[in-house]
This record gives structure tokens, C-alpha cells and sequence, in this order.
């Protein structure tokens, strides 16, 4: 037992070593990565018949659907997002809809100073910069003509991305199938060394 350790303890050791090296690597890498998804939507009233008549803020007549949509907002990375990195105004261009109206509808943690506008034309939805620490989120309440609007976000964030929350969750369920990914790569090939090590361990025993 004695001449087994001595002649194969550099492979246990080597292969213990390997394996902390990369959880740390992993670990300790750094993202940063602000993450949407529309978290919500319900009608609130369908085309209006002649008869009725609805009036926003008691001005605007609203002749068309009326919608809640809620939008959640999320740092979903392992970095502080901090107020200087956004290029500009968080910007959310509606693609086939108008906004009625927009809001804060809940903030995690509670408190958090979100700043949010429309412009006149009703297209157009503004967030003011501000810092987010990992995994804090918000979200925001929209009154839109569409029960599911598109929209592109135009602004960027220094260092980082923005990204839609649905198609990261997607991403990370084909990430062992995409053999781009070199760091993926790097880790399956170490871990497949680290098993064909064992298995030719067994076979010499």
C-alpha cells in the first residue's frame, strides 16, 4: 500500500490540484450583466364599443386596448453595476405599441432611487442610470394599447451587457453543446483528463 501511495501519489495530487484551480477560476471570475424579462402581462379593457368612453388622467381618451405589463430589471451578475457604467439613460423603444403610462412597481432591495420617464410621442420609456449591486432588481409597470409589446433597449453598459433574462436561462441549458465556448471547452477537457486518469488508476491496480 505504502509503494502504491509513493508511486501514484503525484496523480492524486495533481488531479486535486487541477480540480481547485478551476472551481476557483470559475468562481472568482467576474460579470457583469443586467438581465430583463417582461415578468407580467394582463388586460385590463378590451376594444371599447361607442358607448364607452375612458379617459386617462382625464385627458386622453384611450379608443384602444388597455394593458398592464410588468417589466423586471435584475443584476445578474457578480458585479456591481454602478451608475457611471450605463452609456446613457436606460432606453426602452416600443416597437409596435404606445405607453399610457409608466412606474416603479417594486424594487429588490426596497428603496432603491429608480428614475423613470416617457417621452411625448408615447414610444419611448426612460430609466435614469443608478447603481445596482448583484442581484438587486426592480421592476417597472407599464399601461400599453399591446398585451405583449416589442421594444429594443439602445443603451450599453461599460464592461458588461444587456441581456434578456428568458434567453439566458436558455443559454445556460445548451451551454455544454456549444464547443465555441472556450472556457467550457477547457473545463470539459480537464475534467474528462481527470476521469480517463482514474479509470487508467483502476486498471494498473
Amino acid at each position: 500500500m505504502l509503494d502504491f501511495i509513493k508511486s501514484y501519489g503525484f496523480l492524486f495530487t495533481t488531479l486535486v490540484t487541477s480540480t481547485i484551480a478551476i472551481t476557483i477560476y470559475f468562481k472568482n471570475k467576474k460579470t457583469k450583466q443586467l438581465s430583463w424579462d417582461i415578468y407580467s402581462w394582463s388586460p385590463i379593457v378590451t376594444k371599447l364599443n361607442h358607448d364607452i368612453k375612458i379617459y386617462y388622467k382625464d385627458i386622453k381618451e384611450i379608443t384602444d386596448d388597455l394593458n398592464m405589463v410588468l417589466i423586471k430589471f435584475k443584476n445578474t451578475g457578480n458585479e456591481p453595476i454602478k451608475k457611471d457604467d450605463f452609456e446613457n439613460d436606460l432606453f426602452l423603444k416600443l416597437l409596435d405599441s404606445k405607453v399610457y403610462d409608466v412606474n416603479v412597481s417594486e424594487t429588490k432591495p426596497e428603496g432603491l432611487p429608480i428614475e423613470v420617464y416617457k417621452d411625448e410621442n408615447e414610444v419611448v420609456i426612460g430609466i435614469k442610470p443608478l447603481l445596482l449591486n448583484p442581484k438587486d432588481e426592480f421592476t417597472i409597470k407599464l399601461l400599453t394599447d399591446k398585451l405583449i409589446p416589442e421594444f429594443m433597449i439602445s443603451t450599453r453598459i461599460v464592461g458588461g451587457s444587456i441581456v434578456e433574462y428568458s434567453k439566458t436561462r436558455k443559454n445556460l441549458r445548451v451551454l455544454l453543446g456549444v464547443a465555441a465556448k472556450s472556457e467550457l471547452t477547457m473545463y470539459v477537457s480537464v475534467i474528462l483528463a481527470i476521469v480517463a486518469a482514474f479509470m487508467q488508476l483502476f486498471r494498473m491496480i
